[in-house]
């Protein structure tokens, strides 16, 4: 590792909550802890056997490449890593991609060149408590239709900080999952980029429960006319867990569409965070947008901050946000109870009802059917 490079990145500066971006976000505890990469270490199978759910799969342990098996219709290369000695290098204001950029462990350039019959899953396991930093880059052929999947777990305190680079080909489908089930005592920035081409259709899911402070961005350029996006999600924090969700879908093609709905769920003395932001740029005629976040507080103590944006630069569109904050509702409750229901089974009823709402996009029965008993043990 340089150090010189290192000091270079590190003398930016971590955001602060005078950072607009970072305005409901502390990340103090991981500003704090030394930079050090995590080791190579040889998993047992037993550690993430339980966690495979495609035959399709890679895994990486503490950000290394610990398994790769891949059907024929995906090829990849590892990505080459920057030269440890660049006196000059090419530093963006995200000090955090600036991190990932210079000093990831593990990458992948996979190309899809076939539509997939089965999802693909990156496995990313993490046994220790220091930084863990893969990347990985992914591209689909045109006419391509694929399922991607990634799934978060660990046993220790580390900090993950993972960018994934995706670019949709003209008329591909992509349906995109993001699975963040972080140990809790752990930290965790992920940063997706898709870049969408002509007509190519992309859906993201979002399931996030994990980590003691866990931000997640996600950003999407509708590069080519006729380009469509759908984001999900879903996210759950109880005890003292920090969930911060930010998403930028960019309307830079005529034609584009996007809609993106996210709720929460909060317990306890948790707290979430959404900013959703919707940019329509000049040339963007006949864009339609909608973008709704709810929130769902079932404690007192919980705190969410939502902050819906558009940005429009064009007059032919159709835009719409919204944000709505509130408890179960009392009269829902009320009727439940008088059909027999017990308190406690009738608003399990209800929360489990408020997370279906956005499970049921999920087309992929197995895959929506996991989610659901994650949701049922987590509330």
């Amino acid at each position: 590792m340089s150090q010189m490079l290192l000091q270079k990145i590190l003398a930016k500066g971590f955001p602060t909550q005078r950072d607009e971006q970072w305005k409901y976000t502390n990340i103090n505890h991981i500003a704090l802890k030394a930079f050090i990469l995590a080791g190579r270490d040889k998993a047992l199978p037993c550690l993430y056997d339980e966690h495979i759910i495609s035959e399709n799969h890679i895994i990486f342990i503490n950000g290394y490449i610990e398994k790769i098996s891949l059907p024929a219709e995906v090829t990849y290369t590892t990505i080459l890593k920057n030269s440890p000695e660049t006196e000059n290098p090419n530093l963006s204001a995200d000090i955090f991609e600036n991190l990932n950029q210079h000093f990831f462990q593990d990458g992948l350039s996979i190309y899809i060149t076939q539509s997939l019959n089965k999802s693909l899953q990156i496995l990313y396991i993490s046994t220790e408590s220091n930084w863990i930093q893969p990347r990985n880059q992914i591209i689909l052929a045109e006419h391509c239709e694929a399922v991607i999947i990634e799934s978060f777990f660990g046993t220790t305190s580390s900090v993950t900080n993972i960018v994934t680079e995706i670019e949709t080909k003209s008329n591909s489908k992509l349906s995109y999952f993001k699975i963040q089930q972080e140990n809790p005592a752990a930290f965790h920035i992920g940063k997706t980029n898709i870049l969408a081409h002509k007509n190519s259709v992309v859906k993201t899911f979002t399931f996030s429960t994990g980590g003691l402070l866990a931000r997640s961005d996600i950003n999407i350029k509708l590069a080519g006319e006729g380009a469509a996006a759908d984001l999900y999600g879903l996210y759950i924090s109880k005890n003292r867990t920090h969930l911060d969700h930010h998403t930028v879908i960019e309307h830079d093609a005529t034609q584009t569409k996007s809609r993106e709905l996210y709720h929460g769920i909060l317990m306890d003395q948790s707290r979430a965070v959404f900013n959703g932001k919707v940019i329509v740029h000049p040339h963007a005629a006949q864009t339609e947008a909608e973008q709704q976040n709810h929130n769902l507080l079932l404690s007192s103590e919980a705190e969410i901050d939502t902050k819906p944006e558009l940005e429009i630069y064009c007059d032919d569109v159709k835009c719409t946000h919204g944000a709505t904050i509130g408890q179960l509702d009392e009269k829902a409750l009320f009727y439940l109870r008088t059909r027999g229901l017990d308190e406690d089974s009738a608003k399990k009823l209800l929360i489990n009802a408020f997370a279906n709402k956005i499970l049921s996009y999920i087309t992929n029965e197995n895959l929506r059917e996991m989610l659901k008993e994650k949701v049922g043990h987590l509330c």
